[in-house]
């Protein structure tokens, strides 16, 4: 979010000293014209009426603040490319220095925190690899920043001279280089279907692009040597090597891959879901909200289930903003396609073909890893994408007949600014959100509940009401007052949150556990019962089911409970307590002792905070990092 808040600042003090200063050499409107600002621009008012319909259109401000920065930058940048000679050369200086930093930035990670490094992986469970972010949240992004830095290098390779040609092929080795180590396979299936797609117009359009025969047969043998090793190494690598790196690789075309039978499940109940919503979508912003609705038909375990997207973009959008939302921004796809074809089979001189060969080539890279990952999502990607399709539009808007457009400009350099002033304190206010619910989080951890609820009442705001992680703040304020053993605070608390996200399972299930302590079996069941709707085998929904069943006398669906739960967390005090409710069932009901509990223990045994009791010394040796998602 801090770099959302720094594009819309830039972008407002920009507009706004444009617009003031009446530079009207920077301001070629004509370009408006162009079919794709008119399906970008009907595609943000499907943004804008979808959140309108979601159940928390809040969680749809981000979604339409990025989209209107996504289609500003645009128009700014085809105002650079359209009144700058050296425009690419500019740019490829820019992403060269960018290089240099990112390139940096991730090999000291490597090599101070995974190479040599002893440990076999993270603190928090994942791979060692993961510790290589270059500053962002995830490798997975840092991986896709990178590649979409390639048609700028290559770029400098080939057009520069001197220090900046030498400093471009350093930075474009080291790039491949840590693209490889970094090993996000959505990324090399990027480059991989961005080297097939340009290899294959080069070769079918080599005459137009005025190619030599001598580098077109080479180019021929290297992209042909090329795509079949790659090929090769994909459909057998994993049983040819034990190499980890073609054994990921490999594992891209394998649906029986754990990983990919994740993503497999969670692409078919977005399309679920879009089939449900198809006019326009679940809302934007909103598909984390919905999505759980659909988990109780996969099965998914408790660690399964933290999906904020579906990992595909393209059903993204389809969920989210419906049939509409989707089939423009694929008009927007396939005018770019059609411009690179026209420009290339066009009178261009061969500088600019091989400027929008460059270009596409990241176009299509980015498309393969929206394909498999969330790049729609994050400000610096869509950077790089808004520069890739304006400068595709502005070389073809340089082909077309110069035609006057006329506009009020001051009505526009207002409405620009507004939008943009309202996206400066959208962002700070989440700035705010994101630091405070982190403070309380940790304060959390350290059973500080009073300075829990007063760091997220500073943190609540008029835009946005889930964190990060896709938790309400409410829900933060109810567990402060739960882990305090007061259920007549926390319920509340916990009913606003359930207005915000009324699928998320661990608000449902501390909200079950307090409706217990309150004595109110009924709703504490009725909750509970919806958690096990999303997460069928959650152990502490069970349990706490469990208990109530066993105190209301029905001792069948108690063991039902237990039963449920996976063999793996069945703890000892589980498997007693299943043992005692099998014998207890072997006898005729008039022979219990009404007073007797579970397995002879006390209340406060047999109930959730008696067995997680059990458990507190091994989790503070474990030292894991605590998170409250999802803990009673």
């Amino acid at each position: 979010m801090p770099r959302l808040l720094a594009i819309t600042l830039f972008l407002t003090l920009f507009t706004v000293s444009i617009f003031i200063t009446k530079k009207t050499e920077f301001t070629y409107f004509s370009v408006i014209r162009n079919p794709v600002f008119m399906l970008l621009g009907f595609y943000f008012l499907v943004v804008i009426i979808s959140a309108v319909f979601a159940v928390n259109p809040k969680e749809g401000y981000f979604d339409i603040v990025r989209t209107f920065v996504f289609i500003v930058l645009i128009f700014y940048w085809t105002q650079f490319i359209l009144t700058t000679k050296e425009w690419f050369g500019i740019i490829s200086k820019l992403v060269i220095i960018a290089a240099i930093i990112a390139v940096t930035i991730g090999l000291y990670q490597y090599f101070t925190m995974v190479a040599g490094n002893q440990a076999t992986c993270l603190p928090d469970g994942r791979e060692l690899i993961y510790a290589i972010d270059g500053l962002m949240a995830h490798k997975n992004l840092f991986s896709s920043y990178l590649m979409l830095m390639l048609p700028f290098l290559i770029f400098g390779t080939r057009k520069f001279t001197g220090n900046w040609r030498i400093a471009a092929i350093a930075m474009l080795s080291l790039v491949f280089v840590l693209i490889v180590l970094v090993a996000t396979r959505a990324v090399w299936v990027g480059v991989v279907a961005s080297f097939f797609i340009v290899s294959l117009i080069v070769l079918i359009f080599n005459k137009k692009l005025e190619m030599p025969k001598t580098k077109l047969r080479n180019f021929a043998i290297i992209s042909s040597v090329s795509i079949l090793i790659i090929g090769s190494l994909m459909m057998a690598g994993g049983r040819i090597t034990k190499n980890d790196y073609i054994k990921k690789l490999a594992s891209v075309v394998r649906p029986a891959e754990k990983n990919n039978h994740f993503r497999l499940d969670i692409w078919n109940i977005t399309l679920e879901m879009a089939k449900e919503y198809p006019m326009f979508g679940v809302g934007a912003g909103n598909w984390q909200i919905i999505a759980p609705e659909y988990y109780g038909k996969l099965n998914l375990k408790d660690k399964e289930v933290n999906w904020q997207t579906p990992h595909n973009d393209f059903l993204w959008i389809f969920s989210e903003k419906g049939f509409p939302g989707l089939l423009l921004f694929l008009g927007v796809i396939a005018l770019i396609i059609l411009y690179v074809f026209r420009i290339i089979t066009g009178q261009s001189g061969r500088d600019k073909k091989f400027f929008v060969l460059l270009l596409f080539s990241g176009v299509v890279a980015y498309l393969a890893d929206s394909f498999f990952d969330f790049p729609y999502q994050r400000i610096d990607q869509q950077v790089y994408f808004s520069f890739l399709i304006a400068g595709i539009v502005a070389i073809y808007h340089q082909q077309q007949p110069n035609r006057k457009f006329y506009i009020n400009r001051t009505v526009v350099g207002i409405l620009m600014t507004i939008f943009l002033l309202f996206g400066v304190f959208y962002s700070y206010e989440v700035v705010q959100l994101e630091i405070h619910t982190k403070k309380a989080i940790q304060l959390m951890n350290n059973g500080k509940s009073e300075q829990v609820i007063a760091e997220i009442r500073m943190a609540e705001n008029p835009f946005r009401t889930l964190d990060g992680l896709g938790s309400p703040l409410a829900y933060y304020e109810g567990l402060a007052y739960s882990k305090d053993n007061n259920p007549q605070k926390a319920i509340p608390y916990f009913l606003k949150a359930l207005k915000q996200h009324p699928n998320h399972y661990a608000l449902l299930n501390n909200l079950g556990l307090n409706y217990y302590r309150a004595g109110d079996y009924e709703l504490a069941s009725k909750y509970l019962l919806k958690v096990l709707q999303i997460v069928p085998s959650l152990k502490e929904a069970r349990v706490n089911l469990s208990t109530i069943y066993y105190n209301e006398g029905n001792y069948s669906k108690s063991l039902e409970m237990l039963q449920g739960i996976g063999n793996k967390k069945k703890l000892p005090e589980i498997k007693q307590n299943i043992r005692f409710l099998n014998k207890l069932l072997g006898y005729p009901e008039d022979s219990l002792v009404k007073d007797k509990t579970l397995s002879g223990k006390t209340q406060k045994d047999m109930t959730p905070e008696g067995i997680k009791h059990k458990k507190d010394k091994k989790i503070s040796r474990d030292k894991k990092k605590k998170n409250p998602r999802g803990k009673i």
